[in-house]
């Protein structure tokens, strides 16, 4: 009896070591399968960290372009500026040469001819500046593809660019042209003054002399 009785308890004690040999592989199992779970978490990281790069390049290079396309715009606006202070010279010049012909008229001198002649000089220098913007549009658009692409423009449409800068051009195209529309208004509306004044001192003069 005491030997089956130690037989036994030195078996349970062997069961017993079994038992605390196995729980620190359990540990270590459990340690590898925590390092295996880091590994998708870290790439992940890193996948959110080049995302977040890649993003803010793309805002920082939406940001030179927004800022190209409006230095762009602004030389369009200067030019339009400069040539509505030549046109608005042109009109007060003709104002000013206005009575000087009107004088002259009264003097039997040869009035309307002298006025249809500068007039159609203030056309043919209208139609110039015109001309000029048409010019000013195709080199903007030109310089932007040459600065930002070195002449390449598939580049730029492929980066869909070329729409906004295009967008951008005809915005101010359209300016250009409407004030060189207004001006040329104004200039025909001078002429019709002109015409009118000029026969009615006309009219006057000859009433005078046949008085």
């Amino acid at each position: 009896m005491d030997i089956d009785d130690g037989a036994s308890g030195a078996a349970d004690g062997g069961g017993s070591s079994s038992q605390v040999l196995q729980r620190p592989r359990s540990r270590t199992d459990g340690g590898g399968a925590e390092r295996a779970a880091d590994g998708p978490v870290s790439l992940l990281l890193q996948l959110q960290k080049r995302l977040s790069a890649s993003e803010q390049a793309r805002r920082n290079l939406q940001r030179q372009v927004d800022k190209m396309i409006e230095q762009q715009a602004a030389k369009g606006r200067t030019s339009l500026s400069s040539q509505r202070v030549v046109e608005q010279g042109y009109i007060k010049k003709l104002e000013q040469e206005l009575k000087t012909l009107q004088s002259a008229a009264l003097k039997g001198v040869g009035g309307k001819e002298a006025v249809m002649q500068q007039l159609d000089s203030l056309r043919q220098e209208l139609e110039v500046r015109r001309e000029e913007c048409l010019r000013l549009k195709a080199a903007i658009g030109d310089q932007l593809v040459s600065e930002r692409y070195g002449g390449n423009s598939e580049l730029l449409n492929e980066d869909g660019e070329l729409e906004t800068a295009y967008q951008t051009l005809q915005q101010v195209n359209r300016r250009l042209q409407n004030e060189l529309d207004e001006l040329m208004e104004k200039l025909n509306g001078k002429t019709r003054i002109i015409e009118q004044r000029w026969r009615m001192t006309r009219a006057g003069s000859i009433n005078c002399s046949l008085r």
